[in-house]
């Protein structure tokens, strides 16, 4: 099945779903329930389509949630400390999929501010095997090139580290800035 229908279809389940609690488990078991087969070799590309597709719908959702503010009464100096400016949408238990901003090397080399962590481990990942950096003797460990190494900070390092060096590369991100990295997103 192309990945446009897979988008299609995990956009309505999205639609009707809390964005919050949805994991891409849930929605690939809802399209194999209705489809009556196993999707397990479409993971990669179920997976792919609902981040894009969530993050369409949470920037919608911050659209209309600044539009029906805009619409409200305005507010009255004393009014305001007893209201939150912004209400946010990160959810602590959900962090693994949520945009963080990126530090000055990471941004360089992937060429975004923004970025949610599988993403830029993919994009380092796949850096790494379409260059061929892996250790001919040990492919568990990867020589990083001058390039990577300004991310990494090593001269090798093993792919279980991968993940943890990149991290450090990475800052979560709140209220209206997490608001604007979420657009960020949504707009690639």
């Amino acid at each position: 099945m192309a990945a446009s229908g897979f988008s299609e279809r995990i956009y309505e389940l999205l639609q009707s779903s809390d964005l919050d609690a949805v994991s891409v488990d849930m929605i690939q078991k809802q399209l194999e329930d209705n489809d009556g087969i196993s999707l397990d070799q479409h993971k990669d590309e179920i997976e792919s389509a609902f981040n894009k597709e969530r993050q369409k719908l949470l920037a919608i959702r911050l659209e209309n949630g600044s539009k029906q503010q805009q619409s409200d009464e305005p507010e009255t100096a004393e009014s305001k400390p007893n209201k939150l400016p912004h209400k946010p949408i990160y959810n602590p238990s959900r962090c693994y999929d949520m945009p963080q901003k990126l530090s000055a090397e990471l941004e360089a080399f992937m060429g975004q501010k923004y970025a949610i962590s599988s993403d830029a481990i993919n994009y380092v990942l796949q850096y790494v095997n379409d260059n061929k950096m892996f250790n001919p003797d040990d492919s568990r460990y990867i020589i990083c090139d001058k390039v990577l190494k300004t991310v990494l900070k090593t001269d090798s390092i093993s792919l279980f580290n991968v993940d943890a060096a990149i991290a450090r590369n990475m800052t979560d991100v709140y209220g209206e800035e997490l608001d604007g990295a979420i657009r960020y997103l949504s707009m690639e």
